[in-house]
């Protein structure tokens, strides 16, 4: 259980980092196809948008991981529902954020 904490929170803070970086305009940790068609002035854009979807779902994960780790330490399996409902909310959030901004920048998700 602690290997799971362990990695949800290592990967939240990796989202955070990331969808900070986009936050800057800077796409280019974007696949190519999602930045093929985007025009260079929406590039900071898409860039902060994608960044957002990024930190949500960070954010999401690093609460799960937090959470169930209380959960494990205190004996409280109540949490493990509440941390499961707040991963799984944020993480539909921030792909829905993420994939909304690269349709109207790019055009298209594929």
């Amino acid at each position: 259980m602690i290997l799971g904490v362990v990695i949800s929170i290592s990967c939240g803070v990796l989202c955070i980092v990331l969808g900070a970086i986009n936050t800057t305009g800077n796409i280019s940790l974007l696949h190519s196809y999602h930045r093929n068609n985007v025009r260079e002035e929406d590039k900071k854009s898409l860039g902060i948008c994608v960044g957002i979807g990024m930190i949500i779902i960070g954010i999401s994960l690093l609460i799960y991981g937090v959470l169930m780790l209380i959960s494990e330490l205190f004996a409280l399996p109540f949490l493990i529902s509440i941390a499961l409902g707040i991963m799984l909310v944020g993480i539909a959030v921030g792909l829905v954020i993420t994939l909304i901004a690269i349709k109207k920048y790019n055009k298209t998700i594929f």
